[in-house]
C-alpha cells in the first residue's frame, strides 16, 4: 500500500509538472510540404501507436492501478463487517495480496490507462487544452463506461459487501477525472520527446503495440481498438493537411460526437449512481 501510494503521489507530482504539456505532432510531419507518402503516413500512424501504447501503460500502472488498489482497501476499511468476504473476483475482502494486485494492475488498470490515452490522442483537438480536456474526458468515459463495464456497475455485488456507496462513487468517479489530466499531461511530454519512427525503428514499434495485448487478455478487443483510433487519427491528420476549414469542421463534429456520447450515457450513469448509493 505505502508502495502504491508513492506511485500514485509522484504520478501527481509529474501531472502538476507536465499540465500545460500539450499533444504536438513531429515537426517532420508539421514541416512537410505538399502531399504526404504513403511511408510517411505510415511513421506518423507508428508514431500514433506508440504514443498512445506507452502513454496508456505508465497512466494505467501508476494511476489506474495504483490509485483503484488503494480506492478499493479504503472501501474496504469502511465496511469492517464485509472483512474475510469473497468479491466478485474472488479476492478476500481486507486482505492485500502481492497476486490480487499486479492482477488488477495488469487486467483493470492497463486496459483503462490504455483506452484513457488513445481517446484523449484521438480527440485532443476536440477537448479544451491542458487539464480541463483531460478532466472532460475522464467525465466521458466514467459516464459512458463506468455503468456499463465497470466500476460502477449496480449489479457489482462488491457494492452490497464494501460502502458506503456514495464513497464508492466519489472515489471512482474521482479516479476517472485524475485518470484523464494525468493522461493528458503524460500524452503531451511524451508527443514532444518521441520523433517519427525510422525504418529501424519498424522492429521496435510491433513490440510496443503488442506487448499490451498480452496483458489485457482481450487480443482482438484491443487489437481492433488500436486500429479504430489510429485509422481516426490518421484521417484527422490527412483531412487537416487537405484543408484549413475542413480541419475546423472536423473538430466541431468532433466535440458534437463527444457531446452526443456524453448526453447519451448520462441517464444510465445517473441511474446507476442512485442504485449504488441507494
Amino acid at each position: 500500500m505505502v508502495l502504491l501510494g508513492v506511485l500514485l503521489l509522484g504520478a501527481g507530482a509529474a501531472t502538476v509538472r507536465w499540465r500545460r504539456s500539450e499533444v504536438v505532432l513531429p515537426a517532420e510531419w508539421r514541416d512537410h510540404v505538399g502531399p504526404a507518402s504513403p511511408f510517411l503516413q505510415l511513421r506518423l500512424l507508428l508514431w500514433f501507436l506508440a504514443l498512445a501504447v506507452v502513454a496508456g501503460l505508465a497512466v494505467g500502472v501508476i494511476v489506474v492501478g495504483a490509485g483503484g488498489r488503494l480506492a478499493m482497501r479504503l472501501l474496504a476499511a469502511t465496511s469492517p463487517e464485509a472483512q474475510g468476504q469473497l468479491t466478485e473476483a474472488d479476492e478476500v475482502v481486507g486482505r492485500i495480496s502481492l497476486d490480487g494486485t499486479l492482477g488488477f494492475i495488469v487486467f483493470g488498470g492497463v486496459p483503462a490507462g490504455m483506452l484513457t490515452a488513445l481517446s484523449y490522442v484521438v480527440l485532443h483537438r476536440a477537448l479544451p487544452r491542458g487539464p480541463v480536456g483531460g478532466l472532460v474526458l475522464g467525465a466521458v468515459l466514467i459516464a459512458a463506461l463506468g455503468a456499463r463495464i465497470d466500476p460502477l456497475r449496480p449489479n457489482n455485488v462488491d457494492f452490497d459487501l464494501v460502502g458506503p456507496g456514495w464513497l464508492a462513487v466519489l472515489v471512482y468517479c474521482l479516479l476517472a477525472l485524475a485518470t484523464g489530466v494525468a493522461v493528458a499531461a503524460l500524452a503531451g511530454r511524451l508527443s514532444r520527446a518521441l520523433p517519427l519512427p525510422r525504418r529501424s525503428a519498424f522492429f521496435f514499434v510491433p513490440i510496443v503495440v503488442l506487448f499490451p495485448l498480452a496483458l489485457t487478455g482481450s487480443v482482438w478487443t484491443t487489437l481492433l481498438t488500436l486500429a479504430g483510433g489510429a485509422a481516426l487519427f490518421l484521417l484527422a491528420q490527412r483531412v487537416r493537411r487537405a484543408s484549413p476549414g475542413a480541419g475546423r469542421g472536423l473538430r466541431l463534429a468532433m466535440r458534437g460526437a463527444v457531446a452526443i456520447v456524453f448526453l447519451g450515457a448520462l441517464p444510465q450513469f445517473i441511474l446507476a449512481v442512485r442504485q449504488i448509493t441507494a
